[in-house]
């Protein structure tokens, strides 16, 4: 699958290594950017990759995998079981 960005592709797999556990956009922020600061300036970058990554991902055929809920983030579990 071709992503848009290599760090959406890095946070595509750091949501699957979490099993579908919501995270948040601090939590991605510390462990994927690796941005201990989480001011206005990373969540401004860290929605656009997650938007590219639902973009792909929907071109990919894939819709519905990532959800965006309440202000976390998550891979749909049915998706993890295929």
């Amino acid at each position: 699958m071709h992503f848009s960005r290599s760090v959406s592709r890095e946070i595509f797999a750091y949501l699957i290594d979490q099993c579908g556990f919501p995270v948040t956009g601090k939590d991605i922020a510390a462990d994927v950017l690796e941005q201990r600061d989480y001011d206005k300036s990373v969540s401004k970058k860290l929605s656009q990759y997650i938007t590219d990554l639902i973009r792909d991902l929907e071109n990919a055929g894939y819709p519905d995998v990532v959800i965006r809920q309440n202000r976390h983030l998550y891979i749909e579990k049915n998706f993890l079981l295929k």
